[in-house]
């Protein structure tokens, strides 16, 4: 199984394929008015609304937290750090966000690399033991099949279940965050993560963004402008021990020959712990990458 998968693309607007990405600073939460949510603006005008990656990069805020998204458009999105219920109060430091936007449907890279794009509806939930509940997984076709099983970066879109109405400064009720397994050239589950943290309900489904791409490859693609950008895609086998973020980090070397740090999205590939969890980076430099699991501290 695949536990990790990494993306890294130089920030650049979009070529013939439409993509963009970007890192961008998502202020703290500590003096933020309630229901303040970030505007980001795209490098580009897409066709339609693409599917959007956030990845939160490494934070000095000890708390557990992640990003959500909503009102994807062509022009933009708007993002924001949501917690989850637990002992402290929703309150998190500045934070340097990675996105990646692409459009929907199949695509094929000058290397011969394959990438796939979608949106799925998803009501269907993974829970931790305390939940007392039955988990479910949707299954996904990819349409065509890749040559191996590809690595997938995916995010919840919308946010049609949430009752934190004042988020940032209240818990996101429910907390969602996205589980995948059972990766194959063919297809893939996916299913709403719940991880711990009981309260809140999912009455209908949230859209969930996925991307698959070829994995363990890199290459050169040019930008509108005629200037190369350099990519890569990172598939992370799952370890022997712990990886909570008190565990300590994890780390995997890049390929592909960065002359500068170029920011990363990533997304978990198993579900290999029965409470659940989400990734969170901790290091990137030009040559490697480090990583964890977060976990909530709702149950702890």
């Amino acid at each position: 199984k695949v536990l990790l998968a990494v993306f890294l693309l130089a920030p650049s607007p979009s070529w013939a394929l439409e993509i963009d990405t970007s890192q961008v600073v998502l202020p703290s939460t500590a003096n933020a008015l309630p229901g303040t949510w970030v505007p980001i603006q795209f490098g580009t005008v897409f066709s339609s609304p693409p599917v959007v990656i956030a990845t939160p990069g490494p934070s000095a805020g000890g708390q557990p937290f992640t990003i959500r998204i909503r009102n994807v458009t062509t022009l933009g999105f708007e993002a924001q750090i949501v917690e989850p219920q637990g002992p402290n109060q929703p309150e998190h430091l500045a934070v340097d966000m990675t996105y990646l936007a692409i459009e929907e449907g199949t695509h094929g890279l000058p290397d011969g690399s394959l990438i796939i794009a979608g949106i799925t509806p998803v009501v269907q939930q993974q829970f931790a033991p305390n939940h007392n509940q039955q988990s479910e997984w949707l299954p996904i076709g990819f349409g065509v099949d890749f040559l191996n099983p590809p690595v997938i970066l995916s995010q919840v879109q919308t946010i049609i279940n949430e009752t934190g109405v004042d988020i940032p400064r209240d818990w996101s009720t429910p907390f969602l965050t996205v589980a995948v397994d059972n990766i194959t050239a063919h297809g893939f589950d996916i299913a709403l993560e719940r991880s711990e943290v009981v309260p809140g309900n999912v009455a209908v489904p949230e859209d969930v963004g996925w991307i698959a791409i070829s994995p363990n490859a890199n290459g050169m693609l040019t930008d509108v402008n005629g200037n190369p950008v350099l990519w890569e895609s990172l598939s992370v086998p799952p370890g022997n021990s712990p990886m909570g973020k008190d565990d300590g980090c994890k780390s995997a070397n890049l390929s592909a020959p960065f002359q500068a740090v170029t920011p990363a999205v990533a997304s978990l590939n198993s579900r290999q712990g029965q409470d659940g969890g989400w990734i969170s980076l901790c290091t990137l430099t030009t040559e490697e990458i480090s990583f964890c699991v977060n976990e909530d501290w709702f149950a702890d």
